[in-house]
């Protein structure tokens, strides 16, 4: 399957990046808001000495890159099977990491000398307001989490949120939270972040009308470049009748194809 970089979106996204670190800062400003927001003591510091909360979910920048780069969460998650980590408030001795956005574990944080690290993972140092590193492991702050998500709505604002065209030149647009409009009837989108199992042998997402988004038909899709290509799931073997479940998937009839507007 080819698949093309999703370069300009990558390079709009570490622009944005880049303008909050200037900021927070070169250009004179102090995160100690940012400590305030949780209500908690700061838990950590910057290079330059500023009080920093870590709390919040913050994004495996690997699984970023390969996010961006493919299109495709299939490949994001095995590029970090620890995709994020969640520090739930700054008073909190554990963090949260997220394996496969299938399961996870508590880590406990220590602090010893001036310096914290978290269980076996390594020492959490700060690079920005924006960037942490942890052991060998960079991760990004992600502004808007819905825990109510099993990937905080990652997928859904960082490569699906935006305005697309179709072919006959209606206009359709996806939201961070997870709502499509103008795509025929459908109302509601939940791309499968968990590619553990039988039949998850291209990327799907489900798509429909109940806002039980698991209630709704599976569709296979795939980005080139800025354009959505979604497509019937076609079972190759092993289906059941049962649950509808298939143990071998590939991309079937194309069903929509959306432009990204700029």
């Amino acid at each position: 399957m080819e698949i093309e970089l999703l370069t300009g979106r990558r390079i709009l996204f570490w622009l944005s990046i880049l303008s909050l670190v200037c900021l927070n800062l070169s250009c004179g400003g102090n995160n100690s808001s940012a400590a305030q927001r949780s209500g908690g003591d700061s838990l950590i510091k910057t290079r330059n000495d500023t009080a920093l909360s870590l709390t919040g979910v913050w994004v495996n920048k690997a699984y970023l890159d390969t996010l961006l780069a493919t299109g495709s969460p299939r490949a994001a998650i095995s590029a970090a099977r620890e995709p994020c980590i969640e520090f739930r408030s700054d008073t909190d001795k554990y963090a949260h990491i997220v394996f496969n956005f299938h399961e996870g574990e508590d880590e406990k944080i220590l602090q010893k000398g001036g310096k914290y690290t978290m269980g076996d993972s390594g020492e959490i140092m700060a690079l920005s307001p924006e960037e942490i590193r942890i052991g060998h492991q960079y991760f990004v702050r992600f502004k808007h989490p819905d825990r109510e998500k099993y990937d905080y709505n990652i997928v859904e604002e960082l490569l699906f949120a935006g305005n697309y065209q179709l072919e006959n030149g209606a206009k359709v647009s996806f939201s961070g939270d997870g709502r499509v409009y103008g795509l025929d009837s459908m109302k509601y989108f939940t791309p499968n972040v968990d590619y553990i199992g039988p039949g998850l042998d291209v990327d799907q997402l489900w798509l429909g009308m109940d806002s039980d988004v698991y209630k709704s038909p599976k569709y296979a899709f795939k980005f080139i470049s800025d354009t959505l290509l979604l497509y019937k799931l076609n079972c190759l073997e092993g289906y059941d009748s049962t649950d509808n479940s298939c143990g071998v998937v590939d991309f079937g009839q194309l069903k929509w194809k959306l432009i990204r507007k700029k």
